[in-house]
C-alpha cells in the first residue's frame, strides 16, 4: 500500500519502535462522483480491506500504572519505576508532569504545546530513564554491601556520630547536626547517619564502591533498544575524574561518594533495580514487554549472610525511629522496607552554615533538594520492588510516602 501521511505515527517510545508492527495496512474505498462533485456510488471493484495491525503486550500492570501516576501528580515533578522483583517485568513506569497527545491536533495545539516546552518541569522528558539525580542516601545499600563483602566491617560494630566528623583539614557533616551517637550497620541505615558511611567508604575505597554499584546495576541501560534516550549516569572513579575534570581522585571524593554525593548520577530504573537486586541476590533484569517465558537470573555472588544484614537495617527504616517510619504500611501483616534519600542540587557553603543553612521554603523551586526512596515488600518475602524520585521536594517524605501508597494496593 501507499503511504498515508494523514495517519498518525509513533514518534518515540514504544510507539515509534513498534510502529510498522502495529500500524496494520490502510485500506481503500474508490468513490464515483458526477460532474458537479457529488458522490454517485462506488467502484467495489477498487475496495481493498484494511489489516488490522498486531497487538505488542507489555508488562505494565494498569491499576499498578493508575495508582502510582495519581501519587506522583500529588508533587510537581517526578518519577517512579515499580517491578517485579522474580521476572523483572516493569510494572509500573510513571514520568511526571504529563501530557495529552490528543490535544496536540486542536485549534490550540501550538499554545499547549509551547507551554509544555517551557515548563521547567520537563514534562517531555521520561524522567525514569533520561534524568539523572545524585542517588544520596539510597546509595548507602551499595556501600554497606561494598564494606561487608570486603570484611572491612562488621553488622556489629559501631561508629561514633557526633554530627560532624573532620578529615584533613575539611569537616565533614551528618545531615543530623546533633549526631546519632554510637551506630551500628542497622542503626546507621535506619536513621541514615551520614558519618558511619564517610568513614566506611574512605575504609574500602572507591574502586570496591564502584566494583558493587556496576554489580547491583547502576551503571547498565535497559531499555535503549526500545525506549530511546536512555541516560547510563556516571559511577565515577579515578581514571573518570582524570579524564572528565582533569583532576586527581582525593579522598575526600570517596568520602562523600560513600553518601551518594560527589559525581555519582543513576536514573529513576537503575535505583530500583539496584533494590531487586539486593533483596534476591540475582541479577535482576528489567523488561517491559510481556512474555510467558519466566527469566533465568543468574546469582550475583553476594554472602548471603551479608545480604541479611542489610535487609534488616532497612527494614528498620520503616520503624519507630526510622527515616521513613511515617510511611510504614501493614497490609495483613506484610510490610515495606527500603532506604530513603535527599539528593542535593546545590552546594551548601561554610558561611551559610555559620549563619544558618537555608530552608527548602526560602529556596526558589528548582534550587531545592530531590527526595529519593527505594523500597521492597514484603519483607519476608520480597516480590516488588520499588523507586520514587520526586523533584524538588526537598526531603524524602513525598517519595516515600508515594511508595507506601503503591506498595499497600500491590499488597493487597
Amino acid at each position: 500500500m501507499p503511504n498515508t501521511p494523514f495517519l498518525t505515527t509513533g514518534i518515540t517510545g514504544l510507539e515509534k519502535k513498534f510502529n510498522d508492527v502495529m500500524k496494520g495496512d490502510a485500506g481503500k474505498t474508490v468513490m464515483i462522483t458526477n460532474a458537479v462533485g457529488r458522490i454517485t456510488g462506488e467502484d467495489k471493484s477498487l475496495f481493498v480491506p484494511p489489516i488490522t495491525g498486531d497487538d505488542v503486550k507489555t508488562t505494565i500492570d494498569a491499576n499498578t500504572q493508575r495508582i502510582l501516576h495519581d501519587a506522583l501528580t500529588q508533587h510537581r515533578s517526578g518519577c517512579g519505576v515499580v517491578l517485579d522483583i522474580k521476572s523483572g517485568d516493569i510494572l509500573a513506569m510513571v514520568s511526571t508532569p504529563s501530557f495529552d497527545p490528543n490535544i496536540f491536533r486542536e485549534d490550540d495545539g501550538d499554545e499547549y504545546i509551547d507551554n509544555l516546552r517551557n515548563d521547567i518541569a520537563k514534562p517531555f522528558m521520561n524522567k525514569t530513564i533520561e534524568g539523572l539525580y545524585p542517588p544520596g542516601s539510597t546509595f548507602k545499600i551499595v556501600v554497606a554491601l561494598a564494606a561487608l563483602e570486603a570484611g572491612a566491617i562488621t553488622e556489629k560494630e559501631k561508629i561514633f556520630c557526633p554530627g560532624h566528623w573532620d578529615y584533613g583539614d575539611r569537616r565533614y557533616h551528618c545531615w543530623e547536626d546533633k549526631g546519632h551517637g554510637y551506630v551500628d550497620l542497622a542503626g546507621a541505615l535506619k536513621h541514615s547517619c551520614d558519618i558511619y558511611f564517610y568513614q566506611i567508604a574512605l575504609r574500602i575505597g572507591i574502586d570496591s564502591i564502584k566494583e558493587m554499584a556496576i554489580k547491583l546495576g547502576l551503571t547498565e541501560k535497559y531499555m535503549d533498544d526500545i525506549l530511546s534516550r536512555e541516560m547510563a549516569g556516571v559511577m565515577p572513579d579515578r581514571y573518570w575524574k582524570e579524564k572528565q575534570v582533569g583532576a586527581r581522585w582525593v579522598h575526600g571524593d570517596t568520602i562523600i561518594s560513600g553518601i551518594g554525593q560527589g559525581f555519582i548520577l543513576t536514573n529513576c530504573l537503575q535505583l530500583a533495580v539496584m533494590m531487586a537486586r539486593t533483596t534476591s541476590n540475582k541479577n535482576v533484569i528489567p523488561r517491559i514487554i510481556k512474555s510467558d517465558q519466566r527469566p533465568v537470573f543468574n546469582n550475583l555472588g553476594l554472602q548471603q549472610k551479608n545480604i541479611k544484614f542489610v535487609l534488616n537495617g532497612l527494614e528498620q527504616v520503616t520503624k519507630k525511629g526510622g527515616t521513613a517510619a511515617g510511611s510504614a504500611i501493614n497490609v495483613d501483616g506484610k510490610r515495606m522496607g527500603g532506604k530513603t534519600g535527599t539528593s542535593q542540587v546545590r552546594s551548601i557553603s561554610k558561611k551559610e552554615r555559620e549563619s544558618g543553612v537555608l530552608t527548602n521554603e526560602q529556596l526558589k523551586w528548582h534550587m531545592r533538594n530531590h527526595g529519593l526512596f527505594v523500597g521492597y515488600a514484603p519483607t519476608n518475602n520480597p516480590k516488588y520492588a520499588v523507586c520514587i524520585v520526586t523533584e524538588h521536594s526537598g526531603s524524602s517524605g513525598p517519595a516515600a510516602r508515594t511508595a507506601a501508597t503503591v506498595m499497600k494496593e500491590l499488597l493487597k
